[in-house]
């Protein structure tokens, strides 16, 4: 797996973060990490994202939902974020950081925006 650590971004750089940005809990990962500047706790993250993802369907984020959406950012999405050098994953204090990486803003910003954009209209 190829590492975003040489600091711009080539086309091989945006294949992968498209891939990356493909699942949105990995995005929403993102987004969140973005607005964070200190490492995130896994439980704060997974609360986050159950939270977030609960709003979207109109649904009540449950402790199961929140401990299933934890163990899947443990096992799946923060090892493939951590292999691309997107974030740093500490196993021991079981936190997560983002990385800078040219170019990545960009991408999260208009994504942001149009998930969001389209998160207001489905509430009207």
């Amino acid at each position: 797996m190829h590492s975003f650590v040489t600091g711009r971004l080539d086309t091989g750089d945006v294949n992968q973060l498209f891939d990356l940005l493909r699942n949105p809990r990995r995005r929403y990962v993102l987004y969140y990490l973005t607005n964070h500047a200190d490492p995130v706790e896994f439980d704060t993250l997974a609360s986050e994202l159950a939270a977030w993802e609960a709003n979207d369907t109109g649904m009540t984020a449950t402790d199961e939902t929140v401990e299933s959406i934890r163990t899947t950012l443990h096992h799946i999405h923060l090892p493939k974020l951590a292999d691309t050098g997107v974030v740093t994953v500490d196993s021991e204090s079981e936190t997560v950081e983002l990385c800078e990486i040219d170019g990545l803003d960009t991408f999260l910003t208009d994504t942001a925006e149009i998930e969001w954009n389209n998160q207001i209209a489905a509430d009207d």
